[in-house]
C-alpha cells in the first residue's frame, strides 16, 4: 500500500508576480496651491493690518498729546482726532475701522483725512526747547483752533508771528478782497512788482502780473512771517487765495468753480458777515463746504487757478525722517517679514510653496516699509 505524503509550506509565496500599487501623490494640486495662494493673500492682509495699528498707535500718542495740551477739548465736536490716528494709505482698513464711527465723523471722507494728514497734521505745533513759543521750529505751528475755527495766526500762538505783531505789524484783513489784494501783493514782494489784472479766461477774475518773477518773495516767511499760506506751502496763484482777492468764483486746472465762502470759512468769517461758530471754521469747515465741489480737496490747495499743474507741493516743505520715523518703519518691516517667515516655518521650504512663502515674506517686509515710510513723508533712501 502506497502512501501519498503532501508538504506544504506555511509561508508559501506565490510566485506570479502581484500588482502594487504605490500611492505617489505627494505633488501640489491645483486645489492646494490654489489654496495657499489664498492664505498668502490673507496672512498679507493680517500683517497690513498690524502693521497698520502699530503706525497707529505710534501716531495717537503725538497726536493725542498735542489735541489735549493745546485746548483740543474745545472742539471735540467739531473734530474727531482719533480719525487721524486711524488714517491709512489702504482705504479698506481705514473704512473697516471708522465702520462705526458716529454720523458727524462720518462727514469727513477718506479724501478729506487723506488731505489733512498730508498736508496739515505735520504742522502740529512743537514748544521750543527753551520753552518758548515756537522760536526753534517755524516749521510747526498748528494749533486745535485753527482745525475748526481760522487758520490764522493769533498773538500768543506763533513765535515769528508774534515778533512781527511786536515790530509794528498789522492783523489780517476781514471780508475785504481789496485788502486781501494788497495784501497778497506785499507778501509777494515789491521787487516783483506784482499787479492785479483781469484774467484772460475768466475776465471777472483778478490775477497777479509781475514784473520781475524772479524776485517774488512769496515763500520767504522770515520777511513774511504773516503769511499763513505760505507757511502751508500754499502758492500764490491758488484758487485758494486767489479767491479772498475775488468776489467771485474761481475755476481750477479741471474747470472746477470755487465759492469764496468755503475759504472764508478756512480764515473763520461766514459770507454774510461776522465770524463763525465754534467748530464751524478752520480746515473742517473748509473740507466740509467743499464736499459737492469735489473729490480732491487739493484741487483747490495746490493746484494754479485755470492753469495745469501737479498736487505736489513745494520741495521745501519735505521734511526729513527722523529717528521715530525710521524706528517705526524699520519695526513696520520686521513685522511683516517675521509673519512671513513664521508661515514658512510651518509649510517648510518644499518646491513650489516654500519659495513662494519666502518671496511673499521678503516683498510684504518691503511693501510695509515703503507704506509706513510713505505715510511719514520718508524717503526710502533716509532708512539707510
Amino acid at each position: 500500500m502506497s502512501a501519498s505524503i503532501r508538504y506544504t509550506q506555511p509561508n508559501y509565496i506565490n510566485p506570479i508576480p502581484q500588482k502594487i500599487v504605490v500611492n505617489s501623490n505627494s505633488g501640489w494640486s491645483a486645489a492646494s496651491i490654489t489654496g495657499y495662494i489664498f492664505l498668502m493673500i490673507l496672512w498679507f492682509i493680517i500683517i497690513q493690518f498690524i502693521v497698520y495699528k502699530i503706525n497707529k498707535y505710534y501716531n495717537s500718542k503725538i497726536i493725542n498729546d498735542w489735541w489735549n495740551n493745546r485746548g483740543g477739548s474745545k472742539y471735540s465736536k467739531c473734530f474727531n482726532v482719533d480719525l487721524i490716528n486711524s488714517y491709512s494709505s489702504n482705504k479698506l482698513l481705514y473704512s473697516i475701522n471708522t465702520l462705526f464711527e458716529s454720523e458727524q465723523d462720518a462727514q469727513l471722507r477718506y479724501v478729506d483725512i487723506k488731505f489733512l494728514d498730508d498736508n496739515v497734521i505735520d504742522h502740529i505745533y512743537v514748544q521750543s526747547a527753551s520753552g518758548s513759543l515756537n522760536k526753534d521750529n517755524s516749521y510747526n505751528f498748528l494749533w486745535p483752533r485753527h482745525m475748526c475755527q481760522s487758520i490764522l495766526f493769533e498773538k500768543g500762538e506763533d513765535y515769528l508771528y508774534d515778533k512781527y505783531l511786536n515790530s509794528g505789524g498789522k492783523g489780517y484783513p476781514g471780508n475785504d478782497e481789496n485788502a486781501w489784494q494788497s495784501l497778497v501783493s506785499k507778501w509777494c514782494g515789491p521787487d516783483s512788482k506784482p499787479s492785479w489784472i483781469p484774467n484772460p479766461q475768466t475776465k471777472n477774475v483778478k490775477i497777479l502780473k509781475f514784473g520781475d518773477g524772479n524776485k517774488i518773495e512769496w515763500f520767504n516767511t522770515k520777511l513774511h512771517p504773516d503769511n499763513i499760506f505760505a507757511r502751508y506751502k500754499i502758492q500764490y496763484d491758488s484758487p485758494l487765495v486767489y479767491s479772498l482777492c475775488n468776489n467771485n468764483y474761481t475755476i481750477t486746472a479741471d474747470g472746477v468753480k470755487f465759492n469764496r465762502s468755503s475759504v472764508l470759512s478756512l480764515i473763520g468769517l461766514k459770507s454774510s458777515g461776522g465770524l463763525v461758530g465754534d467748530g464751524d471754521g478752520g480746515w473742517i469747515g473748509f473740507l466740509s463746504s467743499i464736499r459737492s465741489t469735489t473729490d480732491n480737496p487739493s484741487d483747490f490747495s495746490y493746484t494754479k487757478t485755470t492753469i495745469a499743474s501737479d498736487d505736489s507741493k513745494d520741495d521745501d516743505g519735505d521734511k526729513k525722517c527722523t529717528s521715530s520715523d525710521k524706528t517705526q518703519t524699520w519695526l513696520s518691516g520686521g513685522s511683516a517679514l517675521l509673519g512671513g517667515l513664521t508661515m514658512l516655518a510651518f509649510t517648510g521650504i518644499s518646491f513650489p510653496v516654500g519659495p513662494l512663502v519666502a518671496a511673499a515674506a521678503l516683498g510684504s517686509g518691503a511693501i510695509a516699509m515703503a507704506s509706513s515710510a510713505s505715510s511719514k513723508g520718508c524717503s526710502t533712501s533716509d532708512l539707510f
